[in-house]
């Protein structure tokens, strides 16, 4: 976690540094997935088959070797724990920052499992802040049925971990957010959560 001033927020060197990275990880992320489909392709999976199997995709990332997504979390990490104290415009500069970064733009819905999975392990409330905070972040710039599944996963967990009530942490973060996004997490409940997820059982 980069270190701040907590009133002032960020340097601005700071989010030009992250966004200097963010470009370079996006680049990265572009050429996995470009060798993970030419993998995919010599296996006889082509873009217009349905999804591969589970593994398919395992072959085809053993032969390519680790993505870059723990480093990208990493990044998301630092955002969202700055995006939490600081002003309005310096917000808009961090949304403003994934501008363009499309692959790291759609690791945002794998980015809310990830911190799901870690408030389920360490029962720490930063991950769920976190995950909400990248959900207000992203800004309904993906498909929006990614962001369902992964916040209707995010919501699920919480209510089996039995620590925290997800509900007010999904108006709080409404009250944050803008358009569409803010109407997604504002209609949020167990029943939408558990409707979402026997679609996705069901599909």
């Amino acid at each position: 976690m980069l270190l701040r001033d907590e009133k002032s927020g960020p340097e601005p060197n700071d989010l030009e540094a992250i966004g200097r990275h963010l470009d370079q990880l996006n680049t990265r992320l572009g050429a996995w997935w470009n060798r993970l489909d030419e993998v995919l392709r010599e296996q006889g999976i082509g873009p217009d088959d349905l999804v591969p199997d589970n593994k398919s995709i395992e072959r085809a990332m053993a032969k390519i070797g680790k993505d870059p997504w723990e480093e990208v979390y990493t990044v998301l990490d630092s955002l969202c724990a700055i995006y939490v104290d600081i002003n309005a415009a310096q917000r808009q500069e961090i949304c403003h920052l994934l501008n363009s970064k499309h692959y790291v733009l759609n690791g945002i819905n794998g980015y809310v499992s990830r911190n799901a999975d870690l408030y389920r392990e360490t029962k720490d409330s930063k991950w769920v802040g976190f995950a909400l905070t990248s959900v207000i972040i992203e800004d309904g710039r993906t498909d929006y049925r990614d962001i369902l599944m992964s916040l209707a996963y995010l919501y699920l967990t919480i209510v089996d971990v039995g620590e925290l009530d997800p509900y007010p942490q999904f108006q709080a973060a409404a009250e944050q957010a803008n358009g569409s996004i803010r109407d997604m997490l504002a209609h949020f409940d167990e029943a939408r959560a558990k409707e979402l997820d026997r679609s996705w059982r069901e599909d």
